[in-house]
């Protein structure tokens, strides 16, 4: 939990300015902190 909370800013700066993309992202993020 603690890895995703930090990584998801690094994400998100690295991120374009594509609503998809980082909705994808942001999502795949939220599965891959439920996991861990």
């Amino acid at each position: 939990m603690t890895t995703a909370t930090t990584t998801r800013p690094l994400v998100f700066l690295a991120l374009p300015q594509d609503g998809a993309a980082r909705l994808a992202t942001q999502f795949f993020l939220a599965i891959a902190g439920t996991l861990l």
